[in-house]
């Protein structure tokens, strides 16, 4: 078990409001929680995301993380 996130977004994917999940790593935390990949993440903490690098930095500065999805 990891305590990584375990995900990636897609850069190339514009599709406000929200940032597209491209890869899921099986043992992460992103992958326990049910995320799957092209899932889209549309808030993290309640912030609403526009690009990847606002979600790396959610995610970057937060231990707990609540996130509204978009299932693909």
């Amino acid at each position: 078990m990891t305590d990584r996130i375990g995900v990636s977004f897609d850069p190339a994917a514009v599709e406000l409001p929200g940032v597209r999940i491209s890869y899921i790593d099986e043992e992460g935390q992103a992958a326990r929680a049910g995320l799957l990949k092209w899932d889209k993440v549309l808030s993290l903490n309640g912030f609403p995301l526009e690009c990847p690098l606002e979600a790396a930095q959610v995610l970057r500065d937060s231990q707990v993380c609540s996130c509204r999805i978009s299932h693909h």
